[in-house]
């Protein structure tokens, strides 16, 4: 009987220490030099689909001169043969943008085009198929107008990224 009460327990204390923890979370990166993070990680697991970490940042020092009022990082990993319109999904609303392929620490990428009404300036890097990096800077001050401010600013946290051992993430 003693022994059946602390199978319980124990149970219990491991779901909850499960809680709200992501194994993507910690690939979240720190924030660049001129940023702060804003609040802590937001996890979010669907069975069947896959699991989500995000994490916004806003400029606290020279960042703010970029123009960019904020920029939000979510790493995106897929179940196996998961629906891709699932996952996409799961990343939540993105309004469509006109896109460039490049590389990004040797890993595909499509950086959106900085178009002078856009309000939001994307890169999305592919570290191996299913999972997927999102970076997204949000238009700001007067900075905005220069299309190398919204690039400094995403580039600056792919380049807090670990990519190489994301993309080795079963």
């Amino acid at each position: 009987m003693k022994g059946t009460r602390w199978v319980g327990v124990v149970a219990v204390i491991v779901l909850f220490l499960g809680c709200g923890k992501s194994k993507l979370a910690p690939f979240l990166p720190d924030a660049p030099d001129g940023w702060s993070a804003e609040g802590s990680a937001t996890n979010k697991d669907v069975s069947g689909v896959g699991h989500s970490s995000m994490r916004s940042y806003v400029p606290s020092g020279s960042a703010g001169s970029l123009g960019v009022q904020r920029v939000t990082v979510q790493i995106l990993q897929g179940e196996k043969d998961v629906d891709q319109k699932k996952l996409q999904e799961m990343a939540g609303p993105r309004k469509f943008e006109f896109k460039e392929s490049k590389q990004v620490g040797g890993f595909p990428a499509f950086e959106s085009f900085p178009l002078p009404d856009n309000d939001t300036h994307s890169l999305d890097i592919i570290p191996k198929k299913g999972t997927y990096v999102l970076i997204t800077a949000y238009k700001g001050g007067a900075g905005w107008g220069k299309s190398e401010n919204r690039q400094a600013a995403v580039s600056a946290f792919a380049g807090k990224v670990d990519l190489k051992k994301l993309a080795a993430l079963e």
